[in-house]
C-alpha cells in the first residue's frame, strides 16, 4: 500500500508538471531547477511512506534473518549472520524502491549534480522528522482503518 502511494505521487507529480511548469517559469527560469523543485516536493510528500516502507522491511528482515539462519548449520556465526541479513535487506530494498521512484518520475528527474545534492538534503531532513514522519503515517494508517471499518447507512 506504501508503494503504490509513492508511485502515485510521483506519478501524479510528474504527469502535472507539464501543466506547473508555466507556472514555476515565473518564479524559475532554469528548467532544471524545476525539476529539482517539482521531484524534492514528491520526495516531500512520499516520505512518510517511505519511512513506513524502511520500518516495514526492517521488521520484515529481522523475522526474515530469525527464521532463515538456523543455529544448527550456522553455529557460533548464528548472530552475525542474522544481524547481517537483518541490515543489508532493508538497504537493498530501498535502492530498489529509489530504481522505482526515478522510472517512474524519469519526466523530473533532476540531473545528476542536483539529485545528489537532493538526496543528501532529504537523508538529513529525514533524520530530524523521522519521529514526525512515524507519526503522521500512524495517524494516517488509523483513520484509512476506521474508513474501511465505518458501516454505510442502510
Amino acid at each position: 500500500m506504501n508503494l503504490a502511494l509513492v508511485s502515485a505521487i510521483f506519478i501524479g507529480v510528474s504527469y502535472g508538471a507539464r501543466y506547473a511548469a508555466p507556472w514555476l517559469a515565473h518564479w524559475i527560469v532554469d528548467e532544471r531547477v524545476q525539476r529539482v523543485v517539482l521531484w524534492s516536493a514528491a520526495l516531500m510528500l512520499a516520505m512518510p511512506f517511505l519511512v513506513a516502507v524502511w520500518r516495514k522491511t526492517q521488521s520484515l528482515a529481522r523475522l526474515l534473518a530469525e527464521v532463515s539462519v538456523h543455529p544448527e548449520k550456522a553455529g557460533r556465526f548464528t548472530r552475525a549472520i542474522r544481524h547481517v541479513i537483518a541490515e543489508l535487506l532493508p538497504v537493498v530494498s530501498m535502492f530498489g524502491v529509489f530504481l522505482l521512484v526515478a522510472a517512474l518520475s524519469g519526466t523530473i528527474l533532476p540531473p545528476t549534480g542536483f539529485l545528489i545534492g537532493v538526496l543528501v538534503c532529504a537523508a538529513a531532513l529525514t533524520m530530524l522528522l523521522w519521529r514526525w514522519c512515524v507519526k503522521i503515517h500512524a495517524s494516517m494508517q488509523i483513520a484509512l482503518r476506521e474508513t474501511f471499518d465505518e458501516r454505510p447507512d442502510a
